[in-house]
This record gives C-alpha cells, structure tokens and sequence, in this order.
C-alpha cells in the first residue's frame, strides 16, 4: 500500500485532472520524506502592476520687482501698481496653477509608483547570470520566527541540490514593507523568486513526470493557485510541499484576540489525514476549553477535499444522481457542524461515533488515547462508503448528542453555511485538511494549533511545552 503523504488533502475544484478510483484505504504509518514538488502543468502569467512615483514639481513663487539698469541718474524704476502687475501676469499665473493642480491630479488617480523588485537587491547577492544561482527574497514575520528557516520550498530546493542565493527582510523594516505593498503580498513567509535566475539545469523531482525544470514546477503551482507570476517575479507563501508541519501568517484583519480566540477547523470527515488527526483536534479543544480566563470559540468548517473524489468514485462504480450522492457524502459534515454547535463535548463524542462506524472500531476503544485504529481505518470494509442516514442517527444516539428541534434545524438549513465556508477557505488560500485557522491569523496544519496560539499569547499554561 502507498504511503500517504502527512501534509493532509487538498481541496478539489472544476479542473482536479482524472476521476479519481473508489479509494482502497489508508496508511498504516506514515513518517517525514522528502520534500516533492506537484505535478507540472502550464501556467500563464499574470502581469503585476507597476507604476513609477513622479516627482511633483512645485512651482516657486518669486518675487515680481523690476529694476531699471543704472543710467545717468542711477535711479530706481517705480513698483508698478498690483492692477498692473494682474493684468500683465494673470494669464501665466492662471497657467502654472492650472499645470500644478494637473499634476497632483495625476498622481492621486494613478497612485506613488511603486518600486522595482530589483530595488531590493544588494550588492552581497551576485548576477545568478554569473553564478548559476536561483535568486530569492524571502520576507518574514517575527510573529513567526524560524518559519521562513525551514519552509518546504528551500526544503525542496535543497532536496534537489539547487543552488540558491537568498536576501531576507522582516516585515516591519523599509524594504520587507515596501515589498509587501509593492506585490501585494498577504501571507509571511513569502517567498520572491527571479524568474531570469531559473535555468533549464535546475531539476526537481516530481511525482508523475519524474525530474522537471524547477522553472516548470513553479509554472504548475501558479496554475493551482499557489502562487503568482508577474513581470519575471514569482510570489509564493508557504505552501506545505513536505511532510513537516509549517505555519503561514495572515496580513489581514483578526478575527479575535488573546482573550477571545475564534479557531476554524477546515475538516473533511472522510479524508484520511483528518481521521488520522481526529485524536489531535479533540486533544487541542479540550486543552483550550480547559484553559483558565479564556474564552475559545471553535468553528467547523467543511472543506470537501477527499470526498469530493469519494463523491464521483462512487458514481464511476455505482451510478445514481450526482446530487443525491453529494447530499449524502456530506451528512456526517452535517451531523459534526451541528453537534459543534452544541459545545465541544458533543462535537468529540459525534466524531468517535462517526469515525467507531466508518473505521469499524469498537466504541470502548475509540475512546482511548490509542491511534492505532484510527491510523489504520483504511483496512476497514466501510472506508470509501459514506455512512447514510440510519448509521448517522445511530451515531448521535450513540454519542449522547440530543436529537431535538434546535438539532434538526440545523441539520436542515447547515448547507446553506456550507458556501460560506468554503468562500472563507479559497479566500485564504486553504486547500487542504486538516488545517486551523486561528483569529484569521496563522494558517496551520492541526498539529501545530497549540504551539501557534503560544505565538499569539504565551501566558497559555501548555506553552511551557513549546
């Protein structure tokens, strides 16, 4: 059996590539291997707008005093009355405001040029002409530290023994700030690529295509929405290529504080990363509501990743309406969202009684602390078959979750949140499970949760350990 890759799956849109097979199961174990680029595709470029700052010339009053040449006499010509000196110089006057406040115009419509990426560069990093080095910047947090050190792109690049020179700034200084307006950068760590600097020797491995032109690779991940292309500069954040844990940081506005933390668990109940996972989300939640003085509020959202491909292996095999089956693969995100809804210890118990059912364990165990089942869920005889509507009422009644009105109405209007979820996602960029989202600040694979929230406060009293 393959081994699956620890970084979680990744959200599927209209163009994901072939159907996917009826899944035959999960791995029994996984540990970290190299870093591995994605599939190679084409991408076009998009252009980045650029513009220059002009000066603003501002024209200077000087003063009108005429002095007649010395003669005979030596005497001063006389001031000439302020009616005459308008009606001689009203006309240029009228004509330099006129020019001046073009100007200003101008530059208030269009905008302050901003500089060139080459602005930034340095004379310690030499002409990657001359030494056939892949040229970056990397723009980094101290909200973060050490997060740009180990990122899965210079974890690929080294992987692959290409060569590469780097520049750092930290967003608060003149040139991180600069280059974050100027590109319009809203993640750290970000990572700014020349594309001049990428020759064809520079190979990567890859996991259809086998070595590829780094240039190539870099293309394919734009084309997913990775990252951009404009004007010879690539733009990427961390991207999570590796099966190590990485964190990214949002530049936007927060959606809480150190008191009040909002988390968003971007979960799909049937992928195998987030089953595997399951023991570390309850292990997080109970943690944080155990906290003293803070106010934590947990959001499920259902990001379909895996059982979007589920959803048409089950139609390639068994046929049927593509509606229905999408109905059905998401009722155990249906059953979850509402559970959650009523408290944390409905949600835990929900996803036991959910996951005891699909994985075939027995609910004394599932109860534990042990993972071993849960890790080895794909030798089940029901992985890859959604549960229908009996299996799900049997698990709420088997979780203790109170089937009332309240319960059932949101089973019935929950899809409407379900776009709202998924709009939050692919504004941020998150295309995998299971991934956090904390205070719309720090985008990070669930086993990370803990220590990121150590990042925003570290009063917490588990930070000690981090």
């Amino acid at each position: 059996m393959a081994k699956e890759k620890e970084t979680g799956n990744v959200a599927e849109g209209p163009d994901t590539g072939p159907v996917q097979e009826l899944p035959a199961g999960a791995d029994k174990a996984e540990k970290p291997l190299p870093a591995e680029a994605m599939e190679t595709t084409e991408a076009e470029a998009q252009p980045a707008e650029k513009a220059a700052e002009p000066e603003k010339p501002m024209p200077k009053s000087q003063e009108n005093t005429e002095q007649e040449p010395a003669g005979k006499t030596g005497q001063k010509k006389s001031r000439q009355s302020p009616k005459a000196f308008l009606e001689k110089n009203l006309v240029p006057i009228t004509a330099i405001i006129c020019v001046a406040i073009a100007i200003i115009a101008m530059g208030t419509f269009f905008g302050p040029e901003e500089g060139k990426v080459d602005d930034f560069w340095n004379d310690d990093v030499p002409d990657p002409v001359d030494t056939g080095q892949l040229r970056m910047i990397i723009v980094s947090s101290d909200k973060c530290p050490g997060c740009h050190i180990g990122s899965s792109l210079r974890v690929l690049f080294e992987a692959n023994d290409v060569n590469y020179a780097i520049i750092e700034y930290e967003e608060k200084t003149v040139d991180g700030a600069g280059l974050i307006q100027a590109l319009g950068i809203e993640k750290l760590p970000a990572f700014i690529i020349e594309e001049d600097s990428l020759t064809n020797s520079m190979l990567v491995e890859t996991k259809e295509r086998g070595k590829q032109p780094i240039k190539d690779v870099l293309n394919s991940y734009v084309a997913k929405g990775k990252g951009s292309l404009g004007e010879g500069i690539f733009v990427f954040p961390e991207m999570f290529l590796d099966d190590l844990q990485h964190s990214n940081i949002l530049l936007g506005d927060a959606c809480g504080n150190e008191e009040n933390l909002m988390i968003h668990l971007f979960l799909d109940p049937y992928d195998p990363h987030t089953i595997k996972r399951s023991k570390d989300i309850e292990t997080a939640m109970e943690f944080l509501t155990a906290e003293p003085d803070l106010n934590v509020s947990f959001r499920y959202s259902y990001l379909p990743t895996y059982s979007t491909g589920l959803a048409q292996a089950y139609l390639n095999a068994f046929g049927g309406n593509p509606a229905t089956v999408k109905d059905n693969i998401e009722g155990a995100a249906r059953y979850l969202v509402c559970a959650n809804d009523n408290g944390v210890e409905n949600f835990v118990d929900m996803q036991r009684a959910i996951y005891s059912t699909y994985c075939e364990i027995e609910w004394e165990t599932i109860q534990g602390s042990d993972v071993t089942s849960l890790w080895e869920c794909g030798d089940s005889n029901h992985f890859g078959f959604f549960l229908d509507a009996d299996e799900l009422i049997e698990a709420t009644e088997r979780a203790g979750v109170e089937n009332d009105i309240d319960f059932g109405l949101c089973l019935y209007t929950v899809e409407n949140r379900f776009v709202a979820m998924k709009e939050l996602a692919d504004g941020i960029g998150i295309d995998r499970t299971p991934t956090a989202l904390i205070n719309c600040q720090y985008e990070v694979p669930i086993t990370n949760m803990l220590a990121a929230l150590c990042l925003v406060d570290e009063k917490y009293g588990f930070c000690k350990q981090y």
